[in-house]
């Protein structure tokens, strides 16, 4: 797979495989293709991952909005020992911001991902 990424001619490392691995020209070339359609499948992967993620933020950041505007409509509560509806609500739009920021991190690391193209 290395040697792949590095860019070398196909016919160079047909050559070389075939005399390293004891394979024949046929044998290369399957492996080759599978190893083409692999790649393809894991750009369509990426693809769709990062989809799916930007749509999760997107219906985050919206139920993250609605809560806070919730909360602000509350009026404050009394008692401290008490759990509030207040102290509940901001509870969750704590822990939506959390996963907020971890999608926001999953998405910065799928677009950094590169996935190497093979010739031929």
């Amino acid at each position: 797979m290395q040697r792949f990424r590095k860019r070398k001619k196909l016919n160079d490392l047909k050559k070389s495989y075939q005399i390293k691995y004891g394979i024949n020209a046929r044998q290369f070339n399957s492996i080759h293709i599978i190893l083409k359609g692999k790649i393809a499948s894991r750009k369509e992967c990426y693809k769709s991952q990062i989809k799916q993620t930007e749509l999760k933020i997107k219906g985050l950041q919206k139920i993250i909005d609605s809560e806070k505007k919730k909360l602000a409509k509350l009026p404050l509560s009394c008692g401290r020992n008490q759990k509030s509806i207040r102290s509940k609500l901001r509870f969750t739009i704590h822990q939506k911001q959390r996963k907020l920021a971890i999608l926001k991190d999953r998405l910065v690391t799928l677009k950094r991902k590169t996935i190497y193209d093979i010739r031929g």
